[in-house]
C-alpha cells in the first residue's frame, strides 16, 4: 500500500511533533522541554524566639504570588518558601543546603510571626549586585 503525498507529509510532520516534544524523562516525570512553573522570590522577615525581640529573614522562592501569599496569610495559613538562599563567609548568595549539608533549602512560614514579605527580582544567586564606586573625598582645584 502506498501512502499519498498528503499522507506522508502529515505522518512525518507527526513524528518530528512527537519528537520534540519527548525530552529526556526526568524525576519527577517533568518534560524538560516544558517550561518550569513560575517561581518569584522572596525576602521574608519573621520573629523568633518567645521575646518578639530577635527576627530572622528568610530568601528563597514560591509558587505563591505576593497577592496569594496576603490572601493566605490573611486565613491564617502559613505558606512555604522553597529554594533557600544565604550568604556564605565570603558574603557570596549560594544554596541553603551548600551552607548546611544537612537540612533541606525550604521553611514552612507560621504568619503570626510574620513581619513583612519583600518580593525580590529574581534569585539572589542570578543577580548582580551594583557596581559600588568609593566616593572620592580629594579636594578638586
Amino acid at each position: 500500500m502506498r501512502l499519498s503525498f498528503a499522507a506522508q507529509v502529515f505522518s512525518a510532520l507527526l513524528v518530528a511533533c512527537t519528537l520534540a516534544t519527548a525530552g529526556d524523562a526526568v524525576p519527577g516525570g517533568e518534560n524538560p522541554a516544558v517550561p518550569a512553573t513560575v517561581e518569584y522570590w522572596y525576602v521574608v522577615a519573621v520573629i523568633d524566639g518567645s521575646d518578639d525581640k530577635s527576627t530572622s529573614a528568610y530568601w528563597g522562592s514560591s509558587k505563591l504570588d505576593l497577592d496569594q501569599i496576603a490572601k493566605a496569610m490573611g486565613e491564617r495559613a502559613g505558606f512555604r518558601l522553597d529554594n533557600l538562599r544565604v550568604r556564605n563567609d565570603d558574603e557570596k548568595w549560594v544554596r541553603w543546603e551548600d551552607q548546611e549539608p544537612t537540612e533541606r533549602g525550604t521553611i514552612l512560614l507560621n504568619p503570626s510571626r510574620v513581619i513583612s514579605v519583600i518580593p525580590l527580582i529574581d534569585d539572589p544567586i542570578r543577580v548582580k549586585p551594583p557596581v559600588v564606586v568609593p566616593k572620592d573625598d580629594t579636594p578638586r582645584m
